[in-house]
């Protein structure tokens, strides 16, 4: 099976790029290196609707990935700007959930989530038990591997990304 990769990254200018199959496109948005909680990504979800809109229309099956559950909001608003056919997943970079209440605004910019991925299941568990994850079948164990067997962890991760596909298109 194969796959059209493309990368959305927020970046300090505007570029695009290909590098063998992979299309990059950087995208510039005046918020600086750090993006802050609270702060609107507008160019980066705009071309993001702009994208998988191609996408869908171009009978791809779309999935969208966001690196940090530390944004509920730019998740939030990333979900609403795509195409309902487009599947959303939310790959965990080690952070904690967010202290009572303001968990409470995780769990609302996650709630339409399709699927999470985390290094283990004990790394998931916090956010499952706080219910910012609102389904444990939303959780997937990111494949084991070393640089060495990078076509073997490749082929796992299509795996999980095909399962979180069929379960939203079902």
């Amino acid at each position: 099976m194969g796959a059209k990769v493309t990368v959305l990254q927020r970046f300090g200018h505007r570029e695009d790029l290909q590098r063998a199959k992979v299309v990059y496109h950087l995208v510039a948005d005046g918020l600086g290196p750090r993006l802050r909680p609270w702060h609107a990504p507008r160019q980066l979800h705009w071309t993001l609707r702009m994208l998988g809109k191609a996408s869908v229309q171009a009978g791809f099956p779309t999935l969208v990935q966001i690196n940090s559950l530390h944004y509920p909001l730019q998740t939030w608003q990333a979900r609403t700007l795509l195409p309902k056919a487009c599947t959303l997943v939310v790959q965990h970079q080690g952070e904690a959930p967010w202290p009572v209440p303001r968990h409470l605004i995780q769990r609302w910019g996650m709630r339409l989530v399709d699927g999470f991925l985390f290094a283990s299941r004990a790394a998931a568990q916090p956010w499952l038990e706080q219910r910012i994850i609102p389904d444990e079948r939303l959780v997937y164990k990111i494949p084991d591997g070393s640089a060495t067997d990078r076509q073997g962890v490749g082929k796992k991760f299509i795996q999980i990304y095909e399962e979180i596909l069929q379960r939203r298109t079902a």
